[in-house]
């Protein structure tokens, strides 16, 4: 199914929508008070509290930012590891060869033999639970 042009402009929008409050929470950090305040709950959203507050009345768009921020925090450098490790492997089975070719090979023909759900559950059971 071919996406339609809308929906390519709704996701592109979307993007660079979320791309923005990334770029506002690094940029202007929120340094509003995020503490518990029960006579603030459940406030609907207003121009001062642009997604309103939860039932502890605090603030769902600082909440939000500090989330974006965390999370595109840890995918940098989530990809930033990845990729200087991959390159390391790789210039390393590129110039040794052989052996260290092959098994590099089979350990990345078993990661890709596996969904990412299933080796992450793997993964789960085998650190076991955590505090």
């Amino acid at each position: 199914m071919k996406p339609t042009r809308s929906l390519v402009n709704v996701e592109l929008y979307y993007l660079v929508y979320v791309l923005l409050l990334c770029g506002v929470s690094f940029v202007f950090p929120v340094v509003r008070d995020t503490g518990i305040h029960i006579d603030n709950a459940f406030l609907s959203p207003s121009l001062s509290l642009p997604f309103g507050t939860d039932r502890l009345g605090r603030d769902l768009f600082v909440i939000s930012l500090e989330g974006i921020r965390n999370s595109f925090m840890i995918a940098v450098a989530a990809t930033t590891i990845s990729f200087f490790i991959g390159t390391f492997c790789g210039i390393l089975s590129g110039y040794a060869g052989g052996l260290v070719d092959a098994v590099f090979m089979r350990v990345l023909e078993v990661f890709q033999a596996f969904p990412g759900f299933l080796l992450a559950l793997a993964f789960a059971a085998f650190l076991g639970p955590s505090f």
